[in-house]
């Protein structure tokens, strides 16, 4: 992991001080709504902080939780292409 990506975490994790689902404070872990399988990459409209629950239940209905999440993620940042937070093949 780069030093900017860890900054990016660092960042993220600073400014997330709890689940975005379901509000819980402890066991945060941060999630990449466009999977890193998927070429999701490291910017921060494509990570959420998610506590360890349900960082699980998110995995386990990525069609569902995935749509879910990236509506609040442009009502954060504001209307963003899906583009900007992949990496290029």
């Amino acid at each position: 992991m780069s030093l900017e990506d860890k900054k990016t975490y660092e960042r993220v994790a600073n400014e997330q001080k709890w689940c975005r689902l379901c509000g819980r404070t402890n066991d945060l872990q941060i999630h990449h709504i466009i999977y890193r399988s998927q070429l999701g990459n490291n910017d921060e409209r494509n990570l959420i902080r998610l506590c360890a629950d349900c960082h699980r239940r998110v995995h386990s209905n990525k069609k569902v939780w995935q749509k879910r999440l990236l509506e609040y993620q442009f009502k954060k940042y504001g209307v963003f292409r899906i583009e900007d937070i992949t990496r290029k093949k």
